[in-house]
């Protein structure tokens, strides 16, 4: 059973890229980022025969979308793929991104450094858009926050629907200059 949409949008100037960086170090203070990751199972029922396929490590069947955002919580690239009980999402994801150097991560909480502290802090923060761009999504379309009552085909094509809707109709426009403005003030505080 084959299921997938990947979307990757055309970013392909390099000036592009340099404004999401600037953009992620002028809001979140975190320099040389292009995007935030990110996971979301979206619930399904169990498809007739799947056995443990789509079973996550949550405990409920689905699908995965995976996606990259902007500092201003718009979606730059998106992966409705895989079956929730895949574990290496990320590498096994059609925009593959293994574990490398250029992939941000958090130190262990082991003796910290106050340099290292600074940088766990700023990089969680800077993480947070992504998770806003999923509750904002997820919000708008009530379907992604319960589990879908139909198979992983027709829920990868009702959450690729609600992805495009929220990029299109209702947009990241106001959003986003309603909650640059407000991340401005909440965040404005730089380590």
């Amino acid at each position: 059973m084959e299921i997938t949409i990947s979307y990757l949008f055309a970013i392909t100037k390099k000036e592009d890229w340099m404004k999401i960086a600037n953009d992620f170090n002028e809001i979140w203070n975190f320099p040389n980022c292009v995007g935030a990751i990110d996971g979301k199972h979206i619930s399904i029922i169990c498809p007739p025969g799947a056995g443990s396929e789509y079973y996550n490590y949550k405990g409920y069947h689905s699908i995965v979308l995976q996606a990259v955002v902007d500092a201003h919580a718009k979606f730059v690239v998106i992966d409705i793929d895989d079956y929730g009980r895949c574990s290496g999402i990320f590498k096994e994801s059609l925009f593959a991104y293994p574990l490398l150097p250029n992939l941000m991560r958090p130190f262990p909480r082991r003796q910290l450094t106050n340099e290292k502290r600074i940088y766990n802090y700023r990089l969680s923060r800077a993480r947070r858009i992504v998770e806003c761009a999923f509750g904002i999504m997820v919000k708008r379309f009530n379907v992604l926050e319960n589990k879908m009552l139909v198979g992983p085909e027709k829920a990868t094509k009702i959450t690729h629907s609600s992805y495009r809707t929220t990029q299109q109709v209702y947009g990241f426009f106001q959003f986003r200059k309603c909650f640059s403005s407000l991340a401005r003030q909440i965040f404005s505080l730089k380590i």
